[in-house]
């Protein structure tokens, strides 16, 4: 699905699969999902649906490359947006801090 985004084959701009997210848990999932997180040469929406995955699936070994991205000033603010929506649910009390 990631994937596809990339190619600009998907969208999910209303995101309409978000609930569906939690189906896509595994034991490899952060090994998955991390390259669209901290890679800003990455298109977008992909990198925003990894997150939003991430958040879903409570994918919490993600939650320091979450935190960089929500605190750098050179990304997306969407980005930053959804990064730290993530932290705030699925981040502990130490990256809710920062």
């Amino acid at each position: 699905m990631l994937t596809q985004y990339e190619q600009e084959s998907f969208f999910d701009k209303d995101r309409i699969n978000y609930d569906s997210y939690g189906k896509l848990k595994h034991p490899n999932l952060a090994e998955q999902l991390r390259p669209y997180i901290v890679d800003c040469s990455r298109q977008i929406d992909a990198r925003d649906t990894a997150i939003n995955i991430a958040e879903v699936c409570k994918v919490g070994e993600l939650q320091d490359e979450l935190v960089n991205l929500a605190l750098n000033s050179s990304e997306s603010i969407t980005l930053r947006v959804s990064a730290a929506s993530a932290i705030a649910s699925i981040g502990d009390e130490q990256a809710r801090v920062n």
